[in-house]
């Protein structure tokens, strides 16, 4: 038996807003028509992406800030030389 869950949040999460599965592809931020069929009706699509987004808004979620450097590491990110 495995104790780590087979789908994370995440992998979900990804999989739900993938417009891959409405014939579309992305690309360097720019989106377009992709040449295969649709495997999720944009319709259906668009109420999960609206549900996504309520979630969001009534959990009010928010991005980590981002990460201190540690105390313990002073010189981080200096040359051999200290110099910065």
């Amino acid at each position: 038996m495995v104790d780590c869950p087979l789908w994370s949040a995440a992998a979900v999460h990804y999989l739900l807003t993938n417009v891959v599965y409405v014939g579309r592809v992305a690309w360097g931020g720019m989106e377009g028509r992709g040449r295969h069929e649709a495997l999720v009706p944009p319709v259906l699509f668009d109420r999960v992406a609206a549900r996504l987004r309520d979630q969001c808004r009534r959990r009010r979620l928010r991005p980590a800030p981002p990460p201190e450097l540690p105390v313990d590491e002073p010189l981080r990110g200096r040359d051999a030389q200290g110099q910065g």
